[in-house]
């Protein structure tokens, strides 16, 4: 299949206003977190880099959480209610008595207004768990893994804020893209190795078969390729027919499925009506494939394999035969947070 063009999707942050005091703090702190990261870790100092690394990130998530609307960063309970309705009426978090949301919870909210993220969710998970104490990172490897993974969280989320990353670094910025670049070699060695593990099953299993036989259970196997879709959805997923990039058969490329309004526009351009129309849009996440058992997971290893990773249109009748797009969206904005 063609790669699909970027979808030209107005989002939440595409306007750049002024930053409020809040959000200015916001960023301010998350620079400082950020550079006490990189000090660290040219000091091998890992665990300071496990502990400012994830916070940095924490502070820039609530910033562009923050530049969307305030009431994000609320958590949705009863208890924190007093919260909601204070940033509601006077956005600061000065306020005594306010309470905001983790940095979990921020990323899942991240991936609502800003789509899917270039950092796969069991990265960020290992991000949150290091932040929250529940894992240890105080080794050379586990510091690197959790720096690199904030770095490319950091290079994405300082775009809606406007913010450069000379800015935002400093004369941490070379460094920046050292690790960068090393992070992205890393991701091509990867996706390699499961390119060439996906191959060598195939091999096998037409060494084993012969190749008339081959043909047939390939073919079997491709049929299967809906069952992928169970893990997807475990994440609140969806999926659509993608040709696998290692052995050509039809594989499954999951994300989350956004909608775009596009108004009808009378004669003189001016919107018509009061209910737009809706085109689906999806986030790439991931890609499996049942033939060859290739999986790719988050947008760099994507990317690095030829597939979509960028958010791009797509037809509702290829997300199945039941998909509702209306009703989707209602379920992913209106339902239960």
């Amino acid at each position: 299949m063609p790669q699909p063009e970027p979808a030209t999707s107005a989002r939440a942050t595409d306007a750049l206003p002024l930053a409020s005091e809040t959000e200015t703090r916001l960023i301010a702190s998350g620079t400082k977190w950020a550079r006490e990261a990189l000090d660290a870790w040219a000091d091998d100092d890992y665990e300071k880099v496990a502990v400012a690394a994830p916070l940095s990130i924490e502070l820039i998530s609530k910033a562009v959480l923050w530049r969307v609307n305030p009431v994000l960063l609320v958590q949705l309970s009863e208890p924190h209610e007093n919260s909601l309705v204070a940033l509601a009426t006077k956005a600061d978090l000065a306020l005594n008595n306010v309470k905001t949301i983790g940095l979990q919870l921020a990323f899942g909210r991240l991936e609502k207004v800003l789509g899917d993220l270039p950092v796969a969710k069991d990265r960020r998970t290992r991000i949150v768990n290091v932040r929250n104490g529940a894992v240890h990172a105080g080794t050379t490897t586990e510091a690197r893994f959790v720096l690199l993974d904030c770095l490319t969280l950091l290079m994405d989320l300082l775009k809606p804020l406007g913010v450069s990353t000379e800015t935002f670094f400093g004369t941490h910025t070379p460094s920046v893209q050292t690790l960068l670049h090393e992070g992205k070699s890393e991701i091509a060695g990867r996706v390699a190795a499961k390119r060439v593990r996906a191959r060598s099953r195939l091999t096998q299993l037409e060494d084993t078969l012969g190749s008339e036989a081959f043909e047939v259970a390939t073919d079997s196997l491709q049929e299967q390729r809906w069952s992928l879709d169970t893990d997807a959805r475990a994440f609140g997923h969806l999926a659509i027919d993608w040709d696998c990039p290692e052995c050509g058969s039809i594989g499954r490329l999951a994300g989350r499925v956004d909608g775009r309004a596009e108004a009808d526009v009378d004669g003189d351009g001016s919107p018509f009506g009061p209910h737009p129309e809706w085109q689906a849009e999806l986030a790439p996440a991931e890609f499996s494939c049942a033939v060859c058992r290739l999986h790719l997971s988050g947008r760099q290893e994507l990317a690095q394999a030829g597939l979509p990773s960028q958010l791009f249109d797509v037809d509702e009748d290829a997300l199945g035969e039941d998909f509702d797009l209306d009703a989707h969206l209602l379920d992913l904005y209106m339902g239960d947070d």
